[in-house]
Formats: C-alpha cells, structure tokens, sequence
C-alpha cells in the first residue's frame, strides 16, 4: 500500500513500482518524489482520490458494511447547499465508534447545509462559566484534523464538537428557535442561534460566507414557515426520541444524555 505524507495519500511509484512516494522540499513539502529510484512523477500520477482513500481506510479498519451509497448520493443530490456532498456527509465525528455524520440522521432527515467550524460558544442554561463569571460556555474542537460541525437539516440544527475527552453534541428544534443572525469578518464567520433558553455562537471560519448566510435564511425559513397548529411539544418529543437513539447507539455517554435532555425540556419551558 502507498505511504501516507501529511493530507496526502500517493499511490505507488509509476516509475518502478515500489511504495516508496513521499512528500519532500521546504517550499513545496508535498512535493511528491519516489524514496526509492528517485523519480518526481506529477501528483495527479499519485495521488489518490477521496473515493479511494476512503475505501482503502475502511478496507484496513474491517469496517464500512452498511453504508448505502445510494441514500448518500440523494441525499447530496437533494440538499440545498453546496456543503452537502457525498465527501462532507461521510466525514468522520467519533474513530472509536466509526461513526460519521451520516449516521447522525434519522432515516427520512435530510440535511441541506454544513457549517464547519472549530468552536461553539453557548450563553445561558448555567453550564458553566467564562473566566469573567457571566453564564457562557465554550467548546473547542481537542482533535487534530476534525473539527466543530453545525448541519443543517429539514427537521433540526445539530452540532457535533469532536473532543478527545468525548464529543459534545447539540440540538436544536426549530420550535425553539427565536432568532438566528451572522457575523462575518475577513476569515471567520459566525453563526448566532438564539432559542427560549439557549444563545449559541457556531464558528464556520472553514464554510464560504454565502454558504453560512444561505443557512442563515433557511433556519429563518424553518422558523417563520411553521403552522400555528404546530405542537412545541411534540418536536421536543422528537428531539428526545433521537437523543434515546444516540444514547443506544453509544454515541453518546449516560451523562450527556441527561444534559442535553435538560437542555431540551428548558428550551421548551412556557411554551
């Protein structure tokens, strides 16, 4: 098998066979150049492709039975956003449980936007404090290569925040949506979704600013468009119904379901 160099992966030498291509220089370090007879063959000769990365990594890992490809393809096909591919919706949020987003969906969810960030600030519900004492809290992404992932679906907004400690999950019903705004700056870009009990800051300094804003406007979509005959308590009902899931799943830990499930029940409180 071709050897791994920094986000590259290089198919075998085309000069003399031997998987011996690495990444060389100081200006250019991924450069490709054949350890072993010399040659410096062009990247499009050895790179691989996402496709055959992805099924060379699941080969060796035993695992990726399961996955319907067909279900990921519509479901790219469908979305709204260009953030929605077939490569985003198979981004990888837990190694140990091979789990990608995905397999956060529920089977008939269809995700429309991915904002992809590293950090995901949280004001209000009194989970803990900053450094000057008001009620915020920050979650920053602890896992080198992945990140902070908002996704934007046709039920809900869900964030995974990848940490070595456990990763940190959030969701939102757009019941209890009261606002969403953004804030964009020369690189980053902000994604603000005010709830009854909740404020949430989403980074997406790695999504294209028209991206973020056609996801600002589709979460105002979602939260104008509701009839109001629509029960508040039926789509927290629904959000606790997935958390069961992900708990069964071990997605996520006894401790994590409890607190979004608090999280879930004060975000509807007087509605």
């Amino acid at each position: 098998m071709a050897l791994f160099e920094g986000h590259n992966h290089w198919e075998p030498c085309p000069e003399c066979g031997a998987d011996a291509i690495e990444g060389t220089g100081l200006i250019f370090p991924r450069t490709p150049v054949c350890q072993e007879c010399g040659h410096e063959p062009e990247k499009s000769e050895v790179k691989k492709s996402f496709q055959e990365v992805h099924a060379d990594v699941r080969e060796r890992m035993g695992v990726g039975d399961g996955y319907d490809e067909q279900r990921i393809a519509d479901l790219a096909e469908a979305a709204e956003g260009e953030s929605i591919t077939e490569k985003s919706l198979l981004k990888m949020v837990s190694p140990a449980n091979d789990e990608h987003l995905v397999d956060l969906l529920d089977p008939e969810e269809q995700p429309h936007y991915l904002i992809d960030g590293g950090t995901i600030d949280v004001e209000g519900g009194g989970d803990s404090s900053s450094l000057f004492g008001d009620d915020r809290s920050r979650k920053i992404s602890t896992l080198g290569g992945m990140g902070c992932y908002v996704v934007v679906t046709d039920q809900r907004v869900f964030c995974v925040v990848q940490q070595a400690t456990g990763n940190d999950y959030r969701n939102i019903a757009y019941d209890a949506v009261t606002g969403v705004d953004l804030d964009t700056g020369v690189v980053n870009k902000r994604l603000t979704v005010h709830t009854k009990g909740r404020t949430y800051h989403f980074s997406g300094f790695n999504t294209a600013k028209a991206e973020c804003r056609d996801a600002m406007n589709y979460i105002r979509k979602k939260k104008e468009g509701k009839s109001a005959g629509e029960s508040e308590t039926t789509s927290a009902v629904d959000e606790l119904e997935r958390l069961e899931k992900l708990r069964e799943r071990g997605s996520i830990t006894e401790d994590e379901f409890e607190t979004m499930k608090a999280q879930i029940v004060e975000e509807n409180q007087g509605s």
